[in-house]
């Protein structure tokens, strides 16, 4: 079941908004990827440090299920 979680939770970050250009909205700097966003993007450092800390691994979000959804909530993902 945890495979299956997180390749659901990895599908949602890839849909999660639908664009022409492959850059992080956030921060226009690169490409929106899962890990950019959990782990780079400087354009949410502050809600990402609110309800995640500071991960270092996908998996350290992963763990953190509370956490990686209020994340998901501020930046409007869960809509």
């Amino acid at each position: 079941m945890v495979g299956q979680e997180r390749f659901l939770i990895i599908a949602a970050l890839q849909s999660s908004s639908v664009t022409d250009s492959p850059l992080c909205r956030a921060c226009m700097e690169k490409n929106k990827t899962p890990t950019h966003v959990m782990l780079e993007c400087t354009g949410v450092t502050e809600p990402r440090e609110i309800y995640l800390g500071s991960p270092a691994t996908i998996p350290e979000v992963l763990s953190n299920l509370g956490g990686m959804l209020g994340f998901w909530n501020e930046l409007g993902w869960l809509e």
